[in-house]
This record gives C-alpha cells, structure tokens and sequence, in this order.
C-alpha cells in the first residue's frame, strides 16, 4: 500500500513540475509575441516616417521660394532627424 501512494505522490509530483514548465513555456512565448507586436508596430511607425518625409520633401520642393517653402523644409528636417539617436 505504501508503494502505491509513493507511486500517486510522484505521479502528482511529476504532473504538478510538467504543469509549471508548460506555464513557463506559456509566459516565454506570450512576452515573445509581445516583443514581435512591438517590433511590427515599430516597424510600421518607421515607415510611416519614411513616407512622411518623402512627402514633405516632395511638397517643399514644389513651392515657390518663400516662407511657405521655408517652413515645408522645417518640418522637413523635423522629420527627418526625430529619429535620430543621440
């Protein structure tokens, strides 16, 4: 009788350690998702970016020299260095 309670006991041992390594595979790859959420996001934020800028550029370039030109280059250069790390 005592061998098939030790039997039980490591049985619920052993289930109770697999259970914890399959919550900890879980977390793992709930934070892996989120950090691939992120990237894509910040992927596509740089992109946005990109075309921003080529916009802005294209659109100065267009205007007739003055203050509107003027200002389309700085926001121009606004964009183009927000990124930038420092």
């Amino acid at each position: 009788m005592n061998d098939l309670v030790r039997e039980i006991q490591d049985a619920q041992r052993d289930a109770g350690e697999a259970a914890a390594m399959a919550g900890l595979e879980t977390s793992c790859l709930v934070v892996k998702t989120n950090a691939e959420m992120l990237s894509d996001a910040a992927s596509a934020a740089n992109c946005a970016a990109d075309a921003a800028e080529r916009t802005w550029h294209a659109y100065a370039c267009l205007l007739d020299v003055g203050h509107d030109r003027t200002h389309a280059f700085a926001v121009y250069e606004n964009l183009r260095n927000a990124r930038r790390k420092r």
